[in-house]
């Protein structure tokens, strides 16, 4: 069986921006929090800092997923998000694609795959561990249905 999800350094990345952006405006807000009178410019960056922050850290809790590929099915688990757990056989798989964009240097991929229920399974290279085991058990099992 192989796991694969979110790499550290993605979430610790995430995580380091989410905690600056909402520091800087719970500290930008205090004036605000003691009653004090706010400039003009502080209240339009905690308007702009607080929701991003929140709606940033929201996005990132609830669409962390772990992919599990086992014998003969996806496993694929939100642990955050109430029932968003389900898995799918590979004989499911209604079709499959990989694709490539250069930017700058290198390449980023990312794996599509759409069942006959209607469900999507996303995973990139960039920001997912395993990528390549993932990829591999869908050219094994469902090869045929590949697009490109």
């Amino acid at each position: 069986m192989t796991v694969s999800r979110p790499k550290p350094s993605t979430l610790f990345a995430l995580g380091v921006f989410i905690l600056l952006t909402l520091t800087a405006a719970i500290y930008l807000a205090i004036p605000l929090i003691t009653g004090h009178s706010m400039e003009t410019w502080r209240l339009l960056l905690v308007l702009l800092l607080a929701p991003t922050g929140l709606g940033l850290l929201t996005r990132v809790v609830f669409s962390y997923k772990k992919v599990e590929v086992r014998k003969d099915r996806f496993v694929v688990t939100h642990p955050f998000r109430p029932g968003g757990n389900w898995q799918e056989k590979y004989r499911e798989v209604d079709f499959w694609k990989e694709e490539t964009v250069k930017t700058g240097g290198t390449q980023y991929k990312e794996l599509l795959a759409v069942f006959i229920s209607g469900k999507k399974l996303r995973v990139s290279m960039q920001e997912y561990t395993e990528y390549a085991k993932v990829v591999r058990a869908l050219e094994r099992h469902a090869g045929k249905k590949k697009r490109s």
